[in-house]
């Protein structure tokens, strides 16, 4: 029986601005013709939604500015507030000159809300701090299907092997373009016997095929991924489900290589490592690193050439 997974893109609408503006003490002259007394004028957000449930989704720009303007705002920007704070931090640059961007969780968990008890505080030394209390609301991405044909397919035990058994139809909800790839997915995987190739699943070219599998019954999980690449730094240790992107594809990890009959010649111990859906070696650790180059270890560190994996250094 198919699976179907379902995929949440990131989408960032840029939408309406919080902000508040407010001299807290008007500016003076002093005799002499000293300067001008400053205050803290405003504190902006640059937009005040998200997309839900996606982890470090962008939120909008924190923004502090003088009165009078200059010199420019010195002090620090902080994050503050009631239990909602927790969905939500600040990256970037907070101290001196500050370039503070709200994200919400690095663990995907933060919800639509609307969130009320979020408070961005602006504070420059003797100065009276400034504060806005934004209202955020997420939105949910638009969601990615995969549509296999056909879907619960019947084939001879003497299919040969390469023989296209489904082919994928990826869309998305709402309608958007998908450039995405298929892959396998817990808890089926490739059932030991299939590979992807492109967008169709078929009988792997190097395995035992589904000869004397007559009357049974192999069950598949496969999932349709469209994700962003993947920055330099980036490592997936195995058995874990996070998979990586750069030119080539997506790569992800799935169950022991041990006692496999696909790559059992070529690849011992680790967990089988997909590109695409086609499984191109074994390991226990993938990290993308100068420049979208894709190193895999499996007790020594390779890089991936664009057709097979070569000894390297560590990254």
């Amino acid at each position: 029986m198919k699976k179907l997974k379902l995929f949440a893109v990131a989408l960032i609408a840029a939408v309406a601005v919080a902000s508040v503006t407010h001299a807290r003490r008007p500016g003076r002259i002093t005799g002499g013709g000293m300067p001008i007394v400053q205050s803290i004028a405003s504190v902006n957000l640059s937009n005040n939604t998200y997309t839900s449930s996606v982890a470090n989704a962008p939120v909008g720009t924190v923004t502090v500015t003088m009165s009078p303007t200059s010199p420019a705002f010195s002090g620090n920007v902080t994050i503050t507030g009631g239990a909602n704070t927790g969905g939500f931090h600040l990256v970037g640059s907070c101290a001196p000159p500050p370039t503070c961007t709200l994200e919400a969780n690095t663990g995907g968990t933060t919800g639509n809300g609307p969130y009320t008890d979020v408070i961005i505080v602006a504070t420059q030394g003797v100065l009276s701090p400034l504060s806005i209390n934004p209202t955020l609301t997420g939105t949910a991405g638009p969601t990615l299907t995969e549509t296999p044909s056909p879907g619960s397919p019947t084939i001879a035990d003497s299919t040969p092997l390469s023989t296209i058994i489904q082919q994928f139809t990826n869309t998305f909800s709402p309608a958007e373009p998908s450039v995405g790839v298929n892959t396998f997915a817990s808890p089926n995987w490739d059932a030991d016997t299939y590979q992807i190739l492109g967008d169709y699943l078929i009988i792997s070219p190097v395995g035992s095929g589904v000869s004397g599998a007559g009357g049974t019954t192999q069950h598949t999980t496969t999932v349709a991924v469209q994700m962003d690449m993947s920055p330099d730094g980036t490592i997936v240790n195995a058995p874990s489900a996070t998979m990586l992107a750069n030119t080539w594809g997506v790569w992800n990890f799935g169950p022991t290589q041990s006692g496999r009959t696909l790559g059992g010649g070529a690849f011992v111990g680790g967990y089988v490592l997909w590109l695409n859906g086609t499984q191109v070696g074994s390991g226990t650790i993938i990290e993308v690193a100068h420049g979208g180059v894709l190193y895999s270890y499996s007790g020594a560190w390779f890089t991936w050439n664009g057709t097979a994996f070569v000894s390297s250094g560590a990254p």
